[in-house]
C-alpha cells in the first residue's frame, strides 16, 4: 500500500486545465508502475497535489552501486516496470513526453513512472516537449509529429546511456 506524505511535494495548482489534466494521471496511479498522486482541496478551494514517497530516482538508484550501472537482473526488472507503465498510459491515450531517468522513480524494488507535468492526450496537434537528449531527432526538429513513439525513444535513450540502466 503506498503511503503519502503531505509535506514530500506539495504544489498549489492555479490553473483549472491543469487540474483537470492530471485528474486523468491520478487515474492511472492505479497501476502499480505509475507514482501515485492524488489532488487535495483545503479550506478556500486551494488545490494541492499529494504525491507517494518514493526512495529515490534512476540516477540515485545507479549512484548506489559500485559499478555506475545497475546489476542486469536489477535492470531487466526496472525495464519491465517502466515497459507496463508506458503501456498502461499509451492503453489511456496518454503521452508523457519527457521519459527520462530523472523521471522514473525508485520504490524498494519497483520502477515507476513519475512527473506527469508534460503529459498530454494522444492527438494530431501535440506540442514538441521534453528533455533534447530524450527525444528522437525528427521529431524535436518538428518533421514529423509528437507520437507515443517520442515515449519509447526516451526509453531506448534511458536504457544506451552508460550511466543509467545498463
Amino acid at each position: 500500500m503506498a503511503f503519502f506524505r503531505f509535506e514530500c511535494a506539495i504544489i498549489v495548482i492555479v490553473q483549472w486545465t491543469f487540474i483537470f489534466h492530471f485528474g486523468a494521471c491520478c487515474f492511472l496511479a492505479l497501476m502499480c508502475y505509475i507514482v501515485n498522486v492524488k489532488i487535495t482541496t483545503f479550506s478556500q478551494g486551494i488545490r494541492y497535489i499529494e504525491m507517494e514517497l518514493l526512495d529515490g530516482d534512476l540516477h540515485t538508484e545507479i549512484r548506489k552501486h559500485r559499478l555506475g550501472h545497475l546489476p542486469p537482473e536489477m535492470s531487466g526488472k526496472f525495464l519491465k516496470h517502466i515497459t507496463s507503465g508506458l503501456m498502461h498510459l499509451h492503453s489511456r491515450r496518454l503521452i508523457h513526453r519527457d521519459i527520462k531517468p530523472g523521471n522514473i522513480f525508485v520504490s524498494g524494488s519497483i520502477a515507476k513512472i513519475g512527473d506527469f507535468g508534460l503529459t498530454v492526450e494522444m492527438g494530431p496537434n501535440v506540442t514538441v516537449a521534453g528533455t533534447p537528449n530524450y527525444l528522437p531527432y525528427d521529431i524535436w526538429n518538428s518533421v514529423v509529429p509528437m507520437t507515443i513513439r517520442a515515449d519509447l525513444w526516451g526509453l531506448g535513450c534511458v536504457l544506451q546511456d552508460r550511466k543509467s540502466v545498463v
